[in-house]
């Protein structure tokens, strides 16, 4: 099996910059990888649009630390309350995520690809009000299983939700006792419990060993890659087209009843529109998006910076 394949990543960031410097070249400004930035956002659209249309699979694992069980009481989530305490740097952050996701995911379909979302089973990621609508415009299979099955570090309770319901084999069945009893000394959470009485959880030095994916999965998911792909009940409206089609129109034309007078404040779309209209040179830019870049008013929807990120 031969696929061709990109991978964007927080961690890139770091590499690239000192590749960079090794080379003695002159490091980009700015978060490249980083889906919070204007930049990192822009990058992950032009891999979503770089893709063979109608024949791509693209698995994002969206940062959990704000959506997980571990962390409900300094962020606020709870099944009701998916968006958190509001003046919660890591709900903030959390939430920007979610809302530049959504959009990722209509952007996929509308694409005819198929999207694959990975997080822990405790994550009420698509509990937030943007996926939730998504869900409801598109059709979503979702799929569990224990990542200890496929090698992982840990058990890790595991769930995909996908727009192909080819994502079910992924699922491995039930993990025996045997197996879990042999990974209780590698546990990424330890327990404590305060003179009240009431119990704590805290995340050990181990946790980001459980967020590396083990070989076996990745070889799982190029085995299906070809049943994925040939899905004829993926969720996207569209006929499988095989002309390169303005994405736009493509969206208009999916039976999704988008309100295009929404322009998205919680994805810091603003953002994006100012990074794009000065980085892209007005010759290359294409008319229709020249139009829309400055017939809105971005400047009006200008976000501050994100806690922890660097202002453009």
């Amino acid at each position: 099996m031969k696929y061709r394949v990109a991978a964007l990543d927080l961690a890139y960031d770091a590499s690239y910059r000192k590749r960079s410097t090794k080379r003695g070249k002159k490091p980009a400004k700015g978060q490249l990888f980083d889906l919070l930035s204007p930049s990192g956002f822009a990058m992950a659209i032009m891999s979503c649009l770089a893709c063979v249309q109608d024949n791509h699979v693209i698995v994002i694992a969206v940062v959990c630390s704000s959506f997980v069980s571990i962390s409900r009481g300094s962020t606020g989530r709870s099944y009701l309350n998916p968006l958190g305490f509001p003046d919660c740097d890591a709900t903030k952050i959390g939430n920007l995520l979610a809302s530049r996701l959504a959009l990722l995911l209509y952007l996929i379909a509308s694409r005819g690809g198929v999207w694959v979302v990975e997080q822990p089973s405790s994550s009420l990621l698509f509990r937030h009000p943007r996926l939730r609508e998504a869900c409801r415009r598109m059709k979503v299979f979702r799929q569990s299983w224990w990542m200890r099955l496929y090698g992982g570090f840990t058990c890790k309770r595991t769930k995909a939700w996908s727009n192909s319901r080819w994502v079910f084999n992924l699922g491995m069945g039930k993990m025996s006792r045997a197996i879990r009893d042999s990974v209780t000394d590698r546990l990424a959470v330890s327990t404590t419990c305060a003179k009240t009485g009431r119990r704590g959880y805290h995340g050990s030095k181990k946790l980001k060993n459980s967020q590396v994916y083990p070989a076996a999965f990745g070889m799982k998911l190029a085995m299906i890659y070809p049943a994925l792909v040939e899905d004829l009940v993926r969720s996207c409206p569209l006929e499988p087209s095989t002309d390169e089609e303005v994405v736009d129109d493509m969206m208009a034309e999916a039976n999704w009843h988008l309100h295009f007078a929404d322009l998205w404040n919680d994805a810091h779309m603003g953002d994006l529109c100012l990074y794009l209209l000065k980085k892209i040179p007005t010759s290359k830019t294409p008319d229709h998006v020249q139009t829309l870049v400055t017939a809105m008013p971005w400047e009006d929807f200008w976000s501050e910076p994100m806690p922890g990120q660097p202002s453009t």
